[in-house]
């Protein structure tokens, strides 16, 4: 993941400064609906990919972070199965949605939602979770791009921290 990769490991930076995108690294997006306004801070300390505090000003209807899956994502006719592993924790628990998002030909996106919602709370804990690309009528089996996609609380204060994060193929 290329957070991992980050050199300004201990330096918070401002979320949404200037618009309602901020990027964290190549691939790697938040996205906060418009009609929102957050204050924050995210950062990429050592050991945790992203660890970020945002207090919602005027709360919006989603909050997203978005992860672009690599080209070979585009073609699910050879998967079985698209999984992920995340570690979190949160000052206050939270629900996370995750979803995969695939981009339609005819412009737009159709989001697959992963049957669990990620349980973040004052401990360290681990999440798991499958797709079954064949078991999922509306997801196209081709798509222009892909990304997963973790909806985080668009309305409450959160603490959280994403530890770690792996997504697979099998």
């Amino acid at each position: 993941m290329p957070l991992r990769e980050r050199a300004d490991y201990g330096i918070a930076e401002p979320l949404f400064s200037t618009s309602n995108s901020t990027g964290l690294a190549p691939g790697v997006m938040l996205h906060l609906d418009p009609e929102a306004r957050f204050s924050g801070t995210w950062s990429s300390p050592d050991g945790r990919l992203v660890e970020m505090h945002t207090e919602a000003t005027r709360p919006g209807a989603w909050f997203g972070l978005h992860i672009a899956l690599p080209g070979e994502a585009a073609d699910l006719g050879h998967v079985r199965w698209i999984g992920i592993v995340a570690r979190t924790s949160a000052l206050h628990a939270a629900a996370i949605r995750v979803g995969l998002r695939s981009g339609l030909a005819e412009g737009g996106f159709q989001d697959s939602f992963f049957g669990r919602h990620i349980l973040s709370q004052p401990r360290q804990s681990d999440h798991h979770d499958l797709l079954c690309p064949a078991d999922l009528p509306d997801l196209p089996q081709r798509a222009d791009w892909r990304e997963l996609v973790l909806f985080l609380p668009p309305a409450a204060p959160l603490d959280w921290v994403l530890h770690d994060l792996r997504i697979y193929a099998l």
